[in-house]
């Protein structure tokens, strides 16, 4: 981040050598932390970011190329870390935060909501800290990883019903920071964290 508050960008010139562009500014005010960028609904770039009265903020491409959005806040209550987003089973974007109680809170993007964002939803966890990772388990489900204020990384699972599991604990020893989910060849999750 800036000294500015600012989220800037910059990017490869299309071409082999070609170099890449100036910094540009996406503007926002008083964002803190690393931002989180992916692809909206409309396959184009969104950007999330937190603020420093722990709120996310949101900006987006209208479409592919486009001028990006005015920052809007989608509210959230004291939350912390990075927030991380993934595309749920609909194809919308969920953010994912932990907030300063040590929970996980997510809302989603969803057509008929209001502005067409769910309410926040609170997964639980108690004493989570850093930022989570939101990875597919071999069920074809969503599953949060997340490490506790214990060094110890947990999970917590989606059911069919859209409904979460209990966070379990996977052991490790004074883990520190966020963790990393990557598929190996077999398609299962394996989880690497400092």
């Amino acid at each position: 981040m800036c000294s500015s508050d600012l989220l800037e960008t910059t990017w490869e010139t299309p071409g082999v050598g070609s170099g890449w562009n100036e910094w540009v500014s996406l503007g926002g005010e008083d964002l803190v932390g690393s931002p989180f960028i992916s692809v909206n609904s409309a396959g184009a770039g969104a950007a999330w970011a937190l603020n420093s009265s722990g709120e996310l903020e949101t900006s987006w491409e209208p479409q592919p190329g486009w001028a990006w959005s005015s920052w809007v806040n989608l509210g959230g209550e004291k939350l912390t870390g990075h927030p991380f987003v993934y595309r749920n089973s609909e194809g919308m974007p969920a953010v994912w935060v932990i907030n300063s109680s040590g929970d996980l809170e997510t809302l989603w993007e969803t057509p008929g909501g209001v502005d067409g964002w769910s309410e926040w939803a609170n997964l639980g966890g108690g004493n989570l800290t850093g930022s989570p990772y939101i990875s597919v388990n071999s069920s074809g489900l969503a599953a949060a990883f997340a490490i506790d204020g214990e060094g110890k990384l947990k999970t917590s699972w989606q059911s069919e019903g859209y409904t979460w599991s209990s966070w379990v604990s996977l052991g490790g020893e004074d883990l520190v920071g966020s963790p990393v989910v990557y598929r190996n060849s077999a398609g299962v999750p394996a989880v690497f964290a400092i």
